[in-house]
């Protein structure tokens, strides 16, 4: 058996072949991308295209079309007009502070009067009666006898109220410069029983102060109790006190007392007649409607408060005053109506002024409030030295 050839290598590619079919390659590659060249458009033949906008105009959709309603009919009477109302009698018009305490008291107004009916003025009904036939005239009255003469009036009884009386000199006096006699009939309205709480502040000397106050009001009807206090522990309390009787005339004093560091009292004998005094002092005479000190305040409540009306700006009233050593006429006048703005609130009130009548006398000033029956809301007191003690009202308490 013949032995198997040995392998032969391959045949080995000449280099100018390799050459050739590579120049081939290369050429057929550039007549491609010289055709795909040829195909493509060039830049200047490349058209350009423009964009234009316009806007659009949404027009809105169409109105409605109102529906007509259909017409109500309409009334062709016409309405009767309302007659008009009778006006009422002007009430006189009360000014100033006191026409709150007299408000209450006025009158209610009158019913008004029913319309009257017309008569009938038509022709007379059938059922109607004949009219009755006029009286025979009456016969004339015989001559009366001549009349007898008068016989004397009646002489007032003593007990009888009197009528106020002009001051002496002066016919119709006005009422604006008016005096109250102490004498003199007219209503007292008496507060019921209260205590009033003050903040006071004073001057004595070269030193300013300043202190509490307190006013104790009591009555049963019959009698009453009056006490004040004025002070502090520092500079010492100052203590007032009145007793006495209620009447028709207002406040009747029987004892009156005035206490800082020693007593000091005043007695009314009215039997006698005269006011006596514990400091050896000569006695005075006893005057009709006396009051002391410390009731004076009461007095004028009780008096104003009985007709705040009688009391016009430039009143003037004289009542006999007793203190701890002698009494003296004190002579009020209504100064003015006054809005007090005091540590217990606002508070309306009318102003009396006490001038004091001699150079060692005091000057007393109250404010009477109508919120507090009449009491004084604010007091204050001057005296000869220019010392001074003012008690503005801050709370009320039941005593």
């Amino acid at each position: 058996m013949p032995a198997p050839l040995p392998p032969t290598a391959p045949a080995a590619v000449p280099t100018r072949t390799a050459w050739l079919l590579a120049a081939i390659v290369v050429l057929g590659h550039v007549l491609a991308l010289r055709g795909m060249a040829i195909q493509l458009p060039t830049p200047d033949s490349m058209s350009t295209r423009s964009f234009s906008t316009r806007s659009i105009r949404i027009e809105p959709p169409p109105a409605a079309t109102p529906v007509p309603l259909p017409r109500r009919p309409v009334s062709l009477t016409p309405r009767p007009r309302p007659e008009p109302r009778a006006k009422r009698p002007v009430r006189p018009k009360t000014e100033g502070v006191m026409a709150s305490a007299t408000r209450a008291a006025e009158p209610a107004p009158l019913p008004e009067p029913a319309p009257e009916v017309p008569a009938w003025t038509g022709p007379a009904l059938e059922t109607a009666t004949a009219a009755p036939e006029p009286a025979p005239p009456a016969p004339a009255p015989e001559p009366a006898p001549p009349p007898a003469p008068a016989a004397p009036a009646p002489v007032a009884a003593a007990s009888a109220p009197q009528a106020e009386v002009p001051l002496a000199g002066a016919s119709n006096p006005e009422p604006d410069t008016a005096t109250v006699a102490a004498g003199a009939v007219r209503p007292f309205t008496i507060p019921g029983s209260t205590r009033l709480a003050f903040d006071a502040v004073g001057k004595r000397g070269r030193f300013d102060y300043k202190a509490m106050g307190d006013l104790v009001w009591l009555q049963d009807g019959d009698r009453y109790e009056m006490r004040m206090e004025m002070g502090d522990w520092i500079i010492g309390k100052r203590v007032l006190s009145s007793t006495g009787k209620l009447t028709a005339n207002g406040l009747e004093p029987t004892r009156f007392s005035d206490k800082f560091r020693s007593e000091r009292a005043a007695h009314f004998d009215r039997q006698q007649g005269r006011i006596i005094f514990s400091a050896n002092t000569p006695q005075a005479e006893l005057m009709p409607g006396a009051q002391d000190q410390l009731s004076i305040f009461a007095q004028l409540a009780a008096l104003v408060a009985g007709d705040p009306l009688a009391f016009p700006i430039g009143t003037t009233l004289s009542i006999q005053t007793a203190g701890p050593r002698d009494a003296e006429p004190w002579v009020f006048a209504v100064e003015r109506e006054e809005m007090l703005y005091l540590p217990g609130g606002h508070v309306p009130s009318l102003k009396l002024v006490r001038k004091p009548n001699k150079d060692y006398g005091q000057k007393v000033e109250l404010w009477l409030a109508p919120e507090l029956g009449f009491l004084p809301a604010r007091i204050r007191i001057t005296f000869e030295n220019g010392d001074y003690l003012d008690q503005q009202w801050k709370s009320t308490s039941t005593p």
